[in-house]
């Protein structure tokens, strides 16, 4: 009988056992079905079920799906507030579709913690217009005084932008918050006495509308007060039959749309797949520029900037990588002279914004035939300069070399470009896409041999070296509130240390190494130095590297706003980083606002650069205005009193190109 039961009982325990196995083998098929489902599943956060977000979310989706590769799910958004909130905190949002407008308003309300570097861009998409559609009663904007006008949900976009404009006209009007589709039947039925819209032309709603509503749009008065924030443009009988008259206009402005991904660490998952997006939305752009898709495609420039926002480095990359300068979709020369005809009208006396009838499409065909008209008159020569950050030294050094070669050669039409660094500038040079670029020597040392991880996938062997300039001083800066005294103090702490793969993050890769430390020590940002500072005054920073001249705008702004402490980088860690190009010296007393002692830091040198296929006579006059007018390089930044013609001509892996050779042969330094 005993013997009964422990057979019983271990039969028991094989059942039991097998049953467990079974949910086991069971569980591991519903995990594996989980992670297959989501491989490559990339989710767009968008707009209203009536707007242009979700038709340009669902025709990513059309576009670009690819089973077992990508798959992209449109989700409806409640405006772009909320968007942005719900791409840093919602689970499983990776792209929102936002005005470019909702950054600086975030950043300025302190909606969220550590905003700047948590977002980045993938590309600026189109303009929206501002849309106010009213009831026969209501002839113009002043008319809404008082009354009760629907701006969409709280924290929408269009409730950020309808606040700004009324404010800017002086309109105190009584908001409401409900959702586009019922704030068009409470205007039908004189509930409300307009509706403000912000979305891409011609919007859906409006399109089923009868002509015998009585509803109309309004004209906006494009003040100038309104035009400082906002581009002018126009709502005509082509984009509403039934609400505007044919041959007549509604003045309006537009506001930027952007396709704005949450910041991913480089190394994870995420990341790769956003990646992989992006570069399947730029290879295959051509597709969205055909029927069916939305219409407002047609106005996207892939290479269109956004100032205050930080590009997605996969775009940049996708960008950098172009062997041209234009191509389906992306128009860089294009943008450029855009930028320059608006300063040519506004210093000729005329303004590109004037008059009630000036619309974005009139204004771009004006510059179109200015543009014909500038380049049928003469070839003009251009040149590209690359600096970098707008708050560094290389963009006003930048900017003054460009004013001084133009003096010598006043036919030429000279860009200034500001970009992330020396890293992003080789690559450029490389692609032909840049002239003239600033570099640290150590990132021209990499490039010219090649180096993947530090973004030179091969060796960039069409550069060739214009001069050896000014030493950047590598200047660790902590906010005194830190309690960061030294690079040891760094650990555990929020430190900032540039752009991804740029001079100044190579720089801090290469002074942490030697000082022991490594990124995964301290919690990492890769930020400008613009945004660095600011994130330092707001007490979301603790410490940022910079590699910059002495006495840069951006450290000297902190300075002035809160305590600072700037951390020695000791002798004995200098000569452990290694190599010739990086030297130990000193950061003067007095330098930034409340540093009374010396500190010791390491410097590396800058290097002007350019490219083989640069005429030798643009590089000659390019290094004899740099130079011959020092002074006038120093007024700009006081960087410039490091250079020195004597030792122009060293510390340069790479060859003098022909142009800068004849110069210093002249000079005497060469024979």
């Amino acid at each position: 009988m005993r013997m009964i039961r422990v057979i019983a009982a271990l039969l028991l325990a094989l059942g039991l056992l097998g049953g467990r196995a079974g949910a086991a083998q069971a569980q591991q098929s519903v995990d594996a079905l989980r992670n297959k489902a989501n491989q490559g599943t990339v989710s767009i956060i968008s707009g209203g079920v009536n707007g242009t977000y979700i038709r340009i979310a669902s025709d990513l989706a059309a576009v670009l799906d690819k089973d077992g590769e990508l798959r992209i799910l449109p989700i409806v958004g409640k405006g772009s507030v909320r968007n942005l909130l719900d791409l840093l905190y919602l689970r499983g949002i990776d792209v929102a579709i936002l005005q470019s407008d909702v950054l600086s308003y975030s950043l300025k309300e302190h909606l969220a913690p550590n905003l700047a570097q948590r977002i980045r861009y993938i590309t600026k998409l189109y303009n929206e217009e501002v849309h106010i559609l009213a009831g026969r009663d209501v002839a113009q904007v002043a008319d809404l005084a008082g009354r009760k006008v629907n701006v969409d949900g709280a924290g929408s976009g269009t409730a950020m932008t309808a606040s700004i404009l009324f404010d800017a006209l002086g309109v105190k009007i009584v908001p409401t918050n409900f959702d586009q589709a019922l704030a068009l039947e409470k205007l039908k039925a004189g509930e409300i006495a307009a509706m403000v819209y912000v979305v891409g032309k011609p919007a859906e709603l409006f399109s089923k509308i009868a002509a015998d509503s009585g509803l109309h749009l309004l004209s906006l008065p494009l003040t100038p007060n309104l035009l400082q924030t906002y581009l002018p443009s126009s709502l005509s009988h082509s984009d509403y039959p039934a609400l505007i008259a044919e041959g007549q206009a509604a003045d309006t402005v537009a506001v930027g749309a952007v396709m704005a991904v949450y910041n991913w660490d480089p190394k994870s998952e995420r990341y790769k797949t956003m990646a992989a997006f992006v570069d399947a939305f730029f290879d295959d752009f051509d597709r969205f520029l055909q029927p069916p898709r939305h219409p407002k495609w047609q106005d996207v420039n892939l290479a269109a900037e956004l100032p205050g926002w930080t590009r997605f480095q996969p775009a940049q990359d996708w960008l950098d990588r172009r062997p041209t300068t234009a191509g389906t979709g992306y128009d860089i020369p294009l943008k450029n002279s855009f930028d320059e005809f608006i300063a040519f009208m506004q210093q000729s006396g005329g303004n590109p914004r004037e008059g009630a009838t000036q619309s974005r499409e009139a204004l771009f065909a004006r510059f179109l035939e200015w543009r014909k008209r500038q380049q049928e008159a003469s070839p003009t020569e251009a040149i590209t300069i690359l600096t970098g950050d707008p708050s560094g030294v290389y963009y006003p050094l930048g900017t003054a070399l460009g004013t001084l070669y133009g003096k010598l050669r006043p036919a030429a039409q000279v860009t200034v470009q500001a970009t992330q660094g020396s890293v992003q500038n080789l690559n450029l040079l490389q692609a032909g896409r840049g002239d003239i670029a600033f570099a640290l020597a150590d990132s021209v040392d990499l490039a010219w041999k090649g180096d993947a991880e530090l973004g030179f996938p091969s060796r960039l062997d069409k550069l060739r070296t214009v001069a050896a300039i000014y030493p950047n001083y590598i200047q660790v800066v902590a906010t005194k509130a830190s309690g960061i005294q030294s690079l040891a103090d760094l650990k555990g702490k929020r430190v900032s240390v540039g752009a991804p793969r740029s001079g100044t993050e190579i720089n801090a890769r290469r002074v942490f190494a030697a000082a022991g430390l490594s990124y995964d020590m301290m919690s990492v940002q890769y930020l400008p130095f613009g945004e660095s500072v600011a994130l330092m005054k707001q007490g979301d920073l603790d410490a940022t590297l910079q590699s910059a001249g002495l006495g840069v705008a951006s450290i000297r702004e902190l300075a002035s706003a809160v305590p600072i402490t700037l951390v020695p980088i000791p002798p004995k860690v200098v000569a452990r980083i290694g190599g010739p190009a990086y030297v130990a010296r000193t950061i003067p007393a007095g330098t930034y606002a409340g540093q009374t002692q010396d500190v010791p830091t390491a410097s590396i040198n800058n290097l002007l650069m350019t490219r083989e296929g640069v005429p030798a006579e643009v590089i000659y006059t390019i290094t004899k205005a740099m130079f011959d007018n020092l002074p006038a390089l120093t007024t700009a930044h006081a960087a410039a009193q490091g250079i020195a013609l004597n030792h122009a001509v060293q510390g340069s892996p790479v060859p003098l190109h022909p142009g800068a050779q004849r110069y210093f042969r002249e000079k005497g330094l060469l024979r």
